[in-house]
């Protein structure tokens, strides 16, 4: 059995899913930023959970009880009107059990449906005295699913209560570690470690084939608790206009992806800080968020293997950091001439950029231009370099180029007198590479605006 985590933001669901497998060793928790208001929440018995099995019933209660006796300042209780819901029907096949999770609002769930496969062979005492191989605990699935209900995650480590897989034949009981990521949500006087990692989706079986832009307020990405610090902002240069940031040390976002790379969208800024980058726990690169001007949306993109991988970023402090998207399988583009209206090129935000066309002295006879402070326009490209034509005249501004989130230079495209086809070359070394240009707002001293264009870009 398989599960998979996955974090979301207001509105959205959270799908918490128990599936078949095998076990190992170790300790830890997960957890994600939502609680519940007053430290307590109820549940109601659906019919089809209450006549799925004649103990059913008093055995939900029971759990309900180890949970709240185990921790001491949180309270599960039956109530008949609750909205949240314990039913029992039908999941994917290798799905034993799923919590889905509604958020409200300032990190705070409003609901759930824990819901059992009624496909599976769930032992209740009533088949034999102690439990069967080839039947799955009841128990030891709803200790699982009321431990995702009141806001734990995944343990990465499989003999852990809150593992994604469970065995026929085996029993799981909450542990300390169960314990403390309730008492880190839950408990202000809790003064032991955070939890391990970010919540993640849970194995390459449940893990949807991620080949575009994931939002920050994604299903699919996962953030780390509380106190990992991650707030929610809303720059309009931002990819659907939120970010998530975090100037706290450790704080941690993941996505787990098919595919055969994977694109970080970040913002640079001053005094902004550094995060770590790790692909499938393994350390790859410290990137810095540090520029003269605000920069939004820019790309670094790391090629991996084809298959199934999890991305995690990890703040390390010096300020904020900041996630705005991730990108699977990013389209790229390869050697040739591209003019400025080739699909290849993504303008933010649209409406703030003109399309010109009969334009003479350009390429083609067309151009792209802005002349608002923080307007972007990136390429994708595969190659060894990039050249950029431009235009120059009395009523440009300047325009800041990054390049795999590495500030390169200010080109300050003014001239006294109009000049077409201005060019500027960057070698950058063979692979994949986002080119990426902003608008900043500064021009010489005798520039009549704040204009920036493109005309073409080559890639070699």
């Amino acid at each position: 059995m398989r599960l998979s985590t996955t974090l979301i933001s207001i509105s959205f669901i959270m799908s918490l899913v128990l599936l078949a497998g095998h076990v190992q060793t170790a300790e830890a928790y997960t957890v994600n930023q939502y609680t519940w208001i007053g430290n307590a929440t109820s549940y109601r018995k659906d019919p089809s959970f209450v006549s799925a099995g004649s103990n059913f019933s008093s055995i939900l209660d029971s759990v309900a009880y180890e949970w709240n006796s185990s921790m001491g300042f949180f309270g599960f209780w039956h109530n008949p009107s609750s909205s949240n819901a314990v039913t029992f029907g039908s999941l994917p096949p290798n799905y034993v059990a799923a919590t889905l999770q509604y958020t409200g609002s300032d990190y705070h769930w409003s609901s759930f449906e824990l819901r059992l496969n009624h496909a599976y062979a769930w032992y209740d005492g009533t088949q034999a005295p102690t439990l069967p191989p080839n039947y799955t605990d009841l128990r030891s699935v709803l200790r699982h699913e009321l431990g995702h209900a009141l806001g734990l995650c995944h343990s990465r480590t499989s003999s852990q209560l809150m593992y994604y897989q469970i065995s026929e034949g085996v029993e799981k009981y909450i542990s300390s570690d169960d314990v403390d990521g309730a008492s880190y949500l839950y408990s202000p006087s809790y003064g032991g470690s955070g939890p391990e990692v970010a919540c993640e989706l849970g194995g390459p079986f449940t893990v949807p084939n991620v080949t575009d832009t994931q939002d920050d307020r994604s299903s699919l990405v996962s953030y780390g608790g509380r106190s990992d610090g991650w707030e929610t902002f809303a720059p309009s240069e931002a990819n659907l206009q939120t970010i998530r940031r975090t100037e706290t040390v450790g704080g941690k976002s993941n996505i787990t992806f098919v595919g055969d790379r994977i694109s970080l969208l970040y913002s640079l800024s001053g005094g902004r800080g550094s995060a770590q980058i790790f692909i499938d726990d393994v350390y790859q690169e410290t990137i810095s968020a540090l520029a003269p001007q605000t920069r939004r949306q820019v790309i670094r993109t790391w090629p991996v293997p084809y298959g199934t991988h999890k991305f995690e970023v990890r703040a390390v402090g010096g300020g904020n950091f900041d996630v705005d998207a991730f990108a699977a399988n990013i389209a790229t583009t390869y050697n040739g001439y591209y003019e400025n209206n080739h699909s290849q090129f993504r303008y933010f935000q649209a409406g703030a950029w003109e399309h010109l066309t009969g334009i003479a002295g350009t390429s083609g006879g067309t151009m792209s231009r802005t002349r608002y402070t923080g307007q972007i326009a990136r390429f994708t490209f595969t190659g060894s370099y990039i050249t950029y034509a431009f235009s120059k005249d009395i009523n440009r501004g300047k325009v800041a180029v990054t390049i795999d989130g590495v500030p390169w230079e200010i080109v300050d495209m003014y001239s006294p007198s109009l000049l077409r086809q201005q060019t500027k070359t960057y070698y950058v070394g063979y692979g994949i590479h986002v080119f990426h240009l902003t608008n900043i707002g500064e021009r010489h001293p005798d520039a009549t605006d704040s204009y920036i264009d493109i005309d073409w870009i080559q890639v070699q």
